[in-house]
């Protein structure tokens, strides 16, 4: 069980998975709800890799909320044609 970030105290269940098997993420600017390093854990329980940065074997890019954000790392994700997803995306990928 996960607290968010926020004045709004989401929470989000986790049990552990397999979903995320042999996918790997990068995270760019602020997120909605939960910080990098919960985001960090949930990908990591659901059999996943955070990474530091873009590279060409990158599965995703995970973006932040604001739509202006993501600089560079998003620039090389479109470049190298790798998936731009947000919180929302995960959530669904681990459901």
């Amino acid at each position: 069980l996960f607290r968010s970030s926020d004045a709004k105290s989401h929470f989000i269940s986790v049990q552990p998975s397999t979903k995320l098997a042999g996918k790997s993420f990068c995270m760019t600017g602020e997120h909605a709800h939960l910080s990098r390093a919960v985001l960090d854990k949930i990908i990591i329980m659901h059999g996943g890799e955070p990474k530091p940065a873009v590279t060409k074997g990158l599965s995703y890019l995970l973006q932040g909320s604001a739509i202006n954000k993501g600089g560079s790392k998003l620039a090389k994700a479109q470049k190298l044609g790798i998936p731009v997803i947000h919180e929302a995306e995960l959530y669904k990928l681990i459901a």
